[in-house]
């Protein structure tokens, strides 16, 4: 009885977990929708005033071509700094800091 009844936990917290997870995709799909929509000069400064975590994530869901015109407008000691940890995150290895 106790199996069973950890067992109907385990599916509710699975569930909840995915939903969770379902929905935080979404919120992130809408902020990277809106960085697309602003010219790159705009949304250059406000991602030099981003948390670097912060900026990864959004960066890694965005085209890479609308990337790039951001990190063109960035300080260059700054979007060389991205593109590291960018490239340290794609080939599945952290960063050294």
């Amino acid at each position: 009885e106790k199996v069973a009844e950890l067992e109907a936990l385990e599916k509710k917290l699975a569930l909840l977990l995915k939903k969770k997870s379902a929905e935080e995709e979404s919120n992130m799909k809408e902020i990277v929708k809106m960085f697309e929509s602003m010219k790159p000069q705009v949304a250059a400064p406000i991602f030099a005033q981003l948390n670097p975590h912060v900026l990864l994530d959004i960066l890694q869901h965005m085209k890479g071509q609308k990337t790039a015109l951001i990190l063109a407008q960035l300080p260059p000691g700054r979007a060389a700094k991205i593109t590291e940890v960018m490239t340290y995150l794609a080939k599945g290895v952290e960063p050294l800091e």
